[in-house]
């Protein structure tokens, strides 16, 4: 979006960053508004960072993801009303499927990877392909998030928070870490990313509760609590376990029942709406 070098680090930085939360935006978005809104920061940078240095980058940072938030929300429900609702739906339960058969391999390497049965090398193709699926499965959860969104009129802003900030969280750890040689700054948005991913499933797991009380889905209304159990899975395994090994085997043993749940998840979402075309 901006073809001109900063020397600044500070400017570069926020400037990647900003450019990586404006994926966040639908696509038609994007390609209409991105290129000004890149450059309008860029100028609203130069400005603060010549008026008041770190501390005036803070600020604007503050600012700008406040606006930022309101504005992907508001953009989002809008795209929403103008789709197709069970087009969008059908599209959510897939993603749901997706993505959690692409999150496990890579988080079965991520829970390994300080024991003795760690991946050596992760340069091999489909160690990478597993890599690079790991890292933007949550993506698809969050769009498939908007998908439950749209079909089942309870915990609506829960699901709409968690696929919004979380996605948002979730894109900036992840292209930040591939855009920086440094493995400091790296490790810190490993962290940006981890976070994001609690948070996504946090708020699915609150949908979960929601779910149980409320039935909205046809049938197996605990699969969204099952579904987002990440937030409980560590401390179950500390609690219930002494042996590291036998922890690892309730963790791992916990994301693939969560997956299979993830998985019945999207299959009955993609069909209730398939369901509900064919009615109308």
């Amino acid at each position: 979006m901006i073809s001109k070098p900063l020397n600044n680090p500070i400017i570069t930085v926020s400037i990647k960053v900003y450019q990586a939360l404006l994926l966040a935006y639908p696509t038609k978005f994007q390609q209409e508004y991105g290129s000004q809104m890149a450059q309008v920061f860029q100028d609203c940078c130069l400005r603060t960072v010549r008026q008041g240095g770190t501390n005036g980058m803070l600020k604007l940072w503050a600012v700008t993801l406040f606006d930022l938030l309101q504005s992907v929300i508001s953009e989002h429900m809008q795209k929403e009303t103008d789709m197709n609702k069970d087009d969008f739906v059908r599209l959510g339960g897939w993603l749901l499927m997706a993505s959690a058969v692409a999150f496990l391999p890579g988080a079965i390497g991520m829970i390994l990877s300080e024991t003795r049965y760690a991946i050596r090398s992760w340069d091999s193709f489909p160690f990478n392909v597993v890599a690079f699926a790991v890292f933007w499965a949550p993506v698809l959860l969050a769009v498939g998030m908007l998908g439950l969104r749209a079909r089942y009129k309870i915990g609506g802003g829960v699901l709409l928070f968690g696929a919004v900030v979380g996605g948002l969280l979730v894109i900036v750890g992840t292209l930040v870490q591939f855009l920086t040689p440094h493995y400091s700054v790296s490790e810190t948005y490993y962290g940006v990313w981890l976070g994001g991913v609690f948070l996504l499933y946090v708020c699915l797991f609150i949908f979960g509760i929601l779910a149980l009380i409320q039935k909205p889905l046809p049938r197996w209304n605990a699969l969204p609590l099952i579904a987002g159990g990440v937030p409980l899975l560590r401390l179950l395994a500390g609690i219930t376990t002494s042996s590291l090994e036998a922890s690892l085997l309730v963790i791992i043993a916990g994301y693939i029942i969560m997956t299979i749940a993830m998985i019945l998840l999207g299959y009955i979402l993609q069909a209730d709406a398939s369901q509900n075309t064919a009615s109308a």
